[in-house]
């Protein structure tokens, strides 16, 4: 990796997932409201999604 490249870090790879997964900017709420409100229990990073910050 060179000197100039930026990581990202795991949380806002995981948030950018579950946004990408679940979002719609048509539904209510914003989106992590709806990411809260995720039924994919199959998914590995379930138990870690964003939830809203209170």
């Amino acid at each position: 990796m060179s000197s100039t490249t930026k990581r990202i870090s795991l949380r806002a790879s995981i948030n950018a997932h579950c946004k990408d997964c679940l979002y719609d900017p048509k539904e209510k709420g914003t989106w992590r409201k709806q990411v809260e409100r995720c039924t994919i229990t199959q998914c590995h990073l379930h138990p870690v999604r964003p939830k809203p910050i209170k």
